[in-house]
């Protein structure tokens, strides 16, 4: 388990965890293994967790553009501020991702990164994911399943049914 816990001034996910997961295949004479990376971006307060680069970040106009009464029901300012940090964050966590992708297919052993992050959030209704106040967006995540090279060509058979699964969600993993 590589998460980004142990220190006081804890680094950015993208240096941590790409750092220790670079480490840890460089070390690792164990062919097969799971590694579970545990990601603190996304969570609120969402730009303590991300440089200040992307907290600097203009993603869109689309609060703008639209009416607010089809999100908030009245004007809030603040609820417009919480949506655009945590697209910021969720801006950062595509960086991130991309990056042990990238670690992943410069490693010459198969990998597979299955990318899934153990919660949602409630940024509509503000909840976080407080579990005494669960919506749908706390269950409602992503799923992504990357092969390097080497797994993919080792796998294919795999990859290819996976690739095939209409079914295949993060809800239903069987």
């Amino acid at each position: 388990f590589l998460g980004n816990k142990t220190s006081s001034k804890k680094p950015f996910d993208h240096e941590y965890l790409g750092d220790s997961l670079r480490k840890h295949l460089q070390n690792s004479s164990n062919s097969s293994e799971l590694i579970i990376l545990h990601s603190y971006a996304g969570h609120g307060s969402y730009l303590k967790f991300i440089p200040k680069s992307f907290g600097d970040l203009h993603i869109d106009d689309f609060f703008d553009d639209h009416s607010d009464f089809l999100f908030f029901r009245e004007t809030n300012n603040n609820q417009k501020k919480l949506l655009d940090d945590y697209d910021k964050s969720i801006r950062y966590i595509d960086y991130s991702v991309a990056q042990i992708i990238d670690i992943l297919n410069q490693h010459e052993e198969p990998a597979v990164l299955i990318y899934m992050p153990d919660h949602g959030e409630g940024v509509f209704n503000n909840s976080g994911h407080d579990s005494s106040r669960q919506t749908f967006s706390h269950f409602y995540i992503p799923l992504l399943i990357h092969f390097n090279k080497s797994a993919y060509e080792n796998y294919f058979a795999i990859f290819e049914e996976l690739t095939n699964d209409s079914k295949m969600s993060s809800n239903n993993l069987s």
